[in-house]
């Protein structure tokens, strides 16, 4: 009986139905959407048992349903139900995929490019990325014939019968690994070719063999490709090969972005989120080279050309699956926190995307034990956060036991010459440390850090240990002198000289004729033979890039040396000077005969004397050459400072005695910190106007000296650019400087194109500003309160011109429902940039309070009046908060539903305070 009931059950027919209906007299009150209730109107009693499989039967249609749900919304996957794979077919050109071309070549061994030259393939990972290993499910994917396309990949190797979603996903791994590379490279890729043998059990997708196959591809296609007296049918066989690959391309990108959110494999798959994002990654990876390779071979090809333009959706989508990635395998690698939260900052969505390719493979550089970073978090790092109270510094690797006494300089030579005015310098003679005027030679100024170990003061002095390899260090780049300056040394600390010694600080540095980085996580990491690119995240993540008091050490230097494993390496000639080793290099690599004729590369040299290849001297001439090497040497998104370097100290010695400005010294504060918040404006003073006095900054003291400092240094600055006041930032607290940053490491460094200025006096900021008038219209409207109640009570909604703007305020979200009502006036800087930015644009202005009363307006609805204002006449205005303006299109319609509307734009000398 039971048998025959969920025998029926499971394959009911309206002919059953009606059967157990009568059966049982449930007539039509039977429920027939679930199982268990069937069971429970048919059968009574009904067994535990047949309970329980009812149930898993309601559980598994339940898990089926939501599943078709979510593959029906996919557009982009390369599985046979995704909107594009019913379409994709007929979107290939008959010309470049015809069913009655030739079969096509079986890859093997001898494809692959196996270099013995390892420069060459470095350089062809800096320009061109790398692919790393990719977690293979064993999905099938020999044995089946050639597709064109993505979805007849997939369904050709679809599993019939019993098969789960983890299969699912192992084709799916399959179709944009195999699948996409054969589509691509127009050849068979056998699964032994990329899936070698001892990976301790694991099979995975060889980096490194897809990189040689895609180099072997590169080159064979940069021999193929037809010049420009070729004939035409050729070459337009040559820009549809393009165009396929820049489709099938796109769509790779898009399928992964799509996988993202909420793809219907990812919500159901039995592999864990770590796998998951590995092989997400590592598909990215890949597809990053395989575009990248694609723009130099198809640089003419607008379709082609457009891949990974920067703004595009193609290039938002892999440097945010590539930053997400990173995120989790630096974290997952025993990096720091705070560390971690840098790497995947938007700054880093400015690196060029081969930079990401090296920081996937980059392990943390640690200065001593797994326990230095336990205590940091995503906002700090506990590391470089020193405790002066417990400071004791670290004998050096030399001596490892710490048995090494403490040797210290005369202290009244040292005070004497503070004292006096001029910088003390340091000479070790091997036993004694003596003292000397910064004039009677070139002397060596030491850039460190004190969590590094090195930090002391004049009396207390340094071990000997220390001392020796630091002055082994200065004689090596001044043999004849050794001078060399250092703070744990030469500054006492007694309060008046220390702060005699940091008004001599930027002196100090300026004056010397070499400056050293002593980090020791570039010391035990750089190398001048390891790859460009690492050697460049290495600095950037270093603790000695994270500290603000670095940076004028950094920008003051003459030279700037950094301690490598090597010993000094002179950062400024070493890093340009590999601009023509990077387009020669390439140039060679992109040169080398067919892989097939010569299984290993040859050495560059004999490349160009032998080859007898025209293109090795023309491949330079590549506009994907010139402007994708220029964004790799672009710096300012890797280290900052020394892109400032290159484009300003370098190209003019004396550019070091110029006055930093303010938007550009905020841009390279970012990211740093001080033990002392209240050091900042110190550190950075002597960047800024030269009429700075420091004295006056010194002189405040106290709980509140950061912000009194700070308020006291844009005073004495005098203009500042108006788009300060417009950043995104914490701001100070004091009394008419609501509108200044709380610290300047702590603003948004993203200006705007605007170079307006205003004036930073003891009342506030005067500028000429437009100002833009708040008023609620009438409204007639019966759906205008329901539509107001959906709307965030930290929000404010305004409209000008048909135009709405989702006001987004710069607090959190209690104080930005106090602003939203007390806000009754914008004030904009360039209505052109900072208004009306069309759909989907954002910018921004400023939310302020008191306009109403400061023009003597009652009514919430009436027009801003004439004004006539001046710089002595300004209009009071209390600052309230910067604001974000996310623009998009209003049907006149609604206009009236919304909260308020902005008045015209009128132009006003405003006081803020």
């Amino acid at each position: 009986m039971y048998h025959e009931v969920l025998e029926k059950l499971l394959a009911p027919d309206s002919a059953g139905e009606d059967q157990l209906s009568r059966d049982h007299g449930k007539g039509e009150s039977l429920c027939t959407h679930h199982y268990l209730c069937r069971i429970r109107d048919l059968l009574s009693p009904a067994s535990e048992e047949l309970h329980y499989k009812a149930l898993l039967l309601d559980t598994l249609d339940l898990r089926w349903k939501v599943l078709c749900t979510f593959r029906r919304a996919e557009v982009w996957s390369p599985m046979p139900w995704s909107l594009r794979s019913r379409e994709e077919p007929s979107a290939i050109p008959a010309k470049v995929l015809d069913s009655s071309t030739p079969p096509l070549p079986t890859l093997d061994e001898d494809d692959l490019c196996h270099s013995n030259d390892p420069e060459i393939m470095t350089t062809i990972q800096s320009v061109f990325g790398s692919p790393i290993d990719i977690p293979w499910l064993d999905a099938p994917h020999d044995g089946y014939p050639f597709h064109a396309t993505l979805s007849e990949y997939t369904q050709t190797r679809l599993f019939r019968g019993m098969h789960s979603v983890r299969d699912d996903f192992a084709l799916w791994v399959s179709a944009l690994t195999f699948g996409l590379l054969e589509v691509i490279t127009q050849t068979r890729i056998p699964e032994a070719l990329l899936l070698p043998a001892g990976h301790g059990g694991e099979r995975v997708i060889s980096g490194t063999r897809v990189l040689q196959l895609l180099v072997g591809w590169l080159v064979k296609k940069s021999e193929a490709r037809p010049g420009p007296d070729a004939d035409p049918p050729l070459q337009g066989e040559w820009r549809d090969y393009g165009r396929l690959v820049s489709r099938i391309l796109t769509r790779a990108i898009k399928v992964l972005n799509e996988f993202g959110p909420s793809a219907s494999i990812k919500k159901f798959v039995s592999v864990d989120k770590q796998q998951q994002t590995e092989i997400r990654s590592g598909i990215a990876l890949t597809v990053l080279t395989l575009c990248l390779m694609a723009r130099y071979l198809w640089h003419d090809l607008p379709e082609v050309a457009s891949l990974l333009e920067f703004g595009t959706d193609t290039n938002v989508i892999l440097h945010g699956i590539l930053i997400v990635s990173c995120n989790v395998k630096m974290r997952l690698g025993g990096w720091c926190p705070y560390l971690v939260s840098r790497a995947t900052s938007s700054r880093l969505l400015q690196l060029p995307l081969p930079y990401l390719s090296q920081l996937h493979r980059l392990p943390p550089s640690r200065c001593s034990s797994f326990e230095d970073h336990r205590g940091c978090t995503e906002s700090s790092c506990v590391f470089y956060t020193i405790d002066a109270t417990t400071y004791i510094p670290k004998h050096a690797d030399s001596d490892p036991s710490g048995s090494c006494y403490y040797i210290r300089p005369p202290v009244e030579e040292v005070t004497r010459l503070l004292s006096e005015g001029v910088i003390p310098v340091i000479f070790y003679d091997g036993s004694r440390l003596h003292v000397r005027k910064s004039t009677s030679g070139p002397y060596v100024a030491i850039s460190h850090v004190w969590a590094d170990g090195m930090g002391s003061t004049t009396q207390a002095g340094l071990p000997r240990c220390v001392v020796e390899r630091i002055s082994g260090l200065a004689t090596s780049l001044l043999p004849k002198h050794g001078l060399f300056w250092i703070d744990s040394l030469c500054i006492p600390v007694q309060r008046e000289l220390r702060k005699k010694a940091i008004k001599l600080m930027a002196s100090t540095y300026r004056e010397a004729a070499k400056v050293l980085v002593v980090d020791a996580g570039i010391r035990a990491t750089c190398s001048e033979s390891a790859p460009r690119e690492e050697n460049l995240l290495r600095i950037t993540f270093s603790g000695w890039n994270k500290r603000v008091w670095t940076l004028q050490e950094g920008l003051l230097a003459r030279e700037l040396w950094f301690e490598f494993i090597e010993g000094p390496v002179n950062i400024d000639q070493g890093l340009p000077s590999f601009h023509l080793s990077l387009n020669t290099q390439l140039a060679r690599a992109l040169s080398l005969p067919n892989p097939r004729s010569a299984a290993k590369f040859a050495r560059p040299e004999k490349i160009l004397s032998n080859s007898g290849n025209t293109h090795a001297t023309a491949v330079t001439d590549s506009p994907f050459v010139h402007g994708h090497i220029e964004a790799l040497l672009r710096r300012d998104q890797v280290v900052p400072l020394l892109q400032y370097r290159q484009e300003h100290v370098q190209a003019d010695s004396n550019h070091i005695n110029a006055p930093l400005p303010l938007d550009e010294l905020m841009g390279l504060l970012q990211g740093r910190r001080t033990t002392k918040p209240e050091d900042e404006t110190l550190a950075v003073s002597s960047l800024l106007t030269p009429h700075i006095d420091l004295d006056a900054l010194l002189s405040i003291t106290g709980d509140d000296a950061q912000q009194r400092r700070l308020k006291a240094l844009l005073i004495q600055m005098h203009e500042l650019p108006m788009v300060f006041t417009e950043m995104r930032m914490t701001r100070l607290t004091l009394p008419k400087f609501s509108w200044a940053p709380q610290a300047l490491v702590a603003a948004d460094s993203r200006w705007h194109a605007t170079k307006a200025v205003g004036t930073c006096t003891e009342n506030g900021f005067l500028a000429e500003y437009y100002l833009a008038l708040l008023h609620k219209p009438e409204d007639d409207s019966q759906n205008s309160m329901e539509f107001a109640s959906r709307i965030p009570t930290s929000r404010l909604l305004v409209v000008k011109d048909g135009m709405c703007s989702d006001v987004d305020f710069d607090e959190t979200p209690e104080m930005a429902s106090q602003h939203r009502d007390s806000t009754d006036a914008f004030l904009i800087i360039n209505p052109e940039n900072d208004f009306g930015g069309g759909t989907g644009g954002v910018s921004r202005c400023i939310a302020v309070s008191g306009a109403r009363v400061a023009l003597g307006i009652d009514s919430v609805d009436a027009v801003l009046p004439p004004l006539h204002t001046t710089r002595d006449t300004p209009i009071r205005l209390d600052y309230i908060s910067s604001v974000n303006l996310s623009h998009y299109t209003l049907f006149p319609a609604y206009e009236k539903r919304h909260r308020t509307v902005i008045g015209e734009l009128t132009k006003a000398w405003i006081l803020l305070q």
